[in-house]
């Protein structure tokens, strides 16, 4: 069984025509050497965000930290950062990558679709986690 609470899970158990089906999108961030993976918005409120290269599920907070990238053997500080400000550093990316195209196929959206798909995404992230915190 799929767990998809808690620690990240391994995602691969999944074959790519089933990942198609969740509708991903193609994202990326730039924070402490970046990382590049899917948003799969029906999966929330669980963890909906896959690491293209290690393939263990986040959720954004938590996405927008992790990264494959050495860092040169310098410590990276970001003044300001705040995980709780991922709608800020998640972005669709528009790099073509090798295999991308087994879990996106039949998909002709235009890039302006899918920043549209994100905005709505992330507005009803927030608004059911201002739900919740609400006693």
């Amino acid at each position: 069984m799929l767990k998809l609470t808690g620690s990240p899970a391994p995602f691969d158990l999944l074959n790519n025509q089933l990942r198609s089906l969740l509708l991903p999108l193609k994202v990326a961030h730039d924070c402490f050497g970046g990382c590049k993976g899917y948003l799969y918005p029906t999966l929330t409120p669980n963890p909906c965000l896959e690491c293209k290269t290690c393939h263990n599920m986040f959720k954004p907070e938590d996405f927008c930290l992790h990264t494959h990238s050495p860092t040169n053997g310098k410590n990276t500080c970001f003044w300001g950062f705040d995980a709780t400000n991922w709608p800020y550093y998640i972005r669709i990316d528009d790099e073509t990558t090798e295999g991308d195209e087994l879990i996106l196929f039949n998909r002709n959206q235009t890039l302006e679709e899918e920043e549209n798909r994100l905005a709505i995404f992330i507005q009803t992230y927030l608004a059911r986690q201002q739900q919740q915190s609400i006693p």
